[in-house]
């Protein structure tokens, strides 16, 4: 991946060199406070030593101006979606489900299920648990 600082830097480098022209080493240069040898290193685009301060204090001593934009995402956003779909995933997984957007396998036949009890055999079965629980959590 290219690096973003090194980039600038090539870019107001290059803006300096195609200001003063070429062969603009000997004359105009040290004219603008920018030695010899630092416009040839300038303009063969080793910029390695320059500092963005000293390429823009150059550019702002030849009467430029120098803007940077920033375009950024919503990076808290895309955190978070990712983060709920790792947790929807790993739930889905802990529950023996496939996750919400994934391929579903064919669901099992279910059991036949048992005729309801009569009415008498269910108020026998509840007197012979006993009382309910008192509070929120009956089981």
């Amino acid at each position: 991946m290219p690096d973003p600082i090194m980039d600038l830097r090539r870019q107001l480098a290059a803006e300096i060199v195609r200001s003063l022209g070429p062969n603009s080493h000997y004359l105009l240069a040290p004219l603008c406070g920018i030695p010899q040898p630092r416009m040839s290193q300038l303009s063969r685009g080793n910029v390695e030593r320059f500092s963005i301060e000293w390429l823009i204090r150059r550019i702002d001593r030849l009467g430029g101006t120098v803007t940077i934009t920033v375009t950024l995402g919503n990076f808290s956003k895309e955190w978070h979606r990712q983060r709920f779909r790792e947790t929807r995933e790993r739930l889905a997984a802990e529950r023996g489900r496939p996750a919400a957007g994934t391929a579903r396998a064919t669901p099992a036949p279910r059991a036949a299920r048992s005729a309801p009890p009569e009415p008498a055999r269910a108020a026998e079965s509840a007197r012979a648990r006993g009382p309910k629980p008192a509070g929120p959590y009956v089981l």
